[in-house]
């Protein structure tokens, strides 16, 4: 299980596997690199929340999902019939892997997602689950798809259904560095 104070430096796209490279604070304080990957068998089983009633969002410590489309402006110029098709293809893929994850969707803009999640590790797999099934997706031609994503864990401010504070700069922070 990976550590909740564990932030992700880098995330390196091999194929349809990903390596993460983390900072990990020991017992003593120092902090060292670590590289993890996460096996196919972690991912929890897909399960659709169509219609079901909106749970009361996380408080307390939680992590944070960021997710957004790389060169979506360009796409949208340049192919909009297709991009029209793989936005709602995206769109589902995301909804799978976070709602698998246990996560739970506060916030949506465009062809962006903010989620939140009890646990990092859930925050983890449900990512690499999401781009494990961006990678295996036959994308329209010209409209293929890649998805930044940051995560960062925190203990933010709930108000009025939705999130305030600094995990939420943070997580906005290593999302524009991706």
């Amino acid at each position: 299980m990976i550590a909740q104070k564990a932030h992700i430096l880098h995330a390196k796209d091999s194929g349809c596997g990903a390596l993460f490279f983390l900072t990990l604070p020991n017992k003593a304080g120092e902090v060292s690199t670590r590289i993890a990957s996460i096996p196919v068998l972690e991912r929890k089983s897909f399960r659709d929340r169509a219609g079901s009633k909106p749970r009361p969002l996380l408080s307390g410590t939680v992590t944070f999902l960021f997710t957004d489309i790389e060169g979506s402006t360009r796409l949208w110029e340049t192919r909009a019939d297709a991009m029209r098709v793989a936005l709602a293809r995206h769109d589902t893929l995301l909804e799978r892997a976070i709602n698998a994850g246990d996560g739970q969707i506060f916030k949506r803009g465009g062809d962006s997602f903010c989620a939140v999640f009890r646990r990092a590790s859930d925050a983890l797999i449900a990512a690499l689950a999401a781009q494990r099934a961006l990678c295996a997706e036959p994308w329209p031609a010209g409209a293929t798809i890649r998805v930044r994503m940051a995560l960062h864990s925190g203990a933010a401010q709930l108000r009025d259904g939705d999130y305030f504070g600094a995990p939420l700069n943070r997580v906005a922070r290593l999302m524009a560095a991706a």
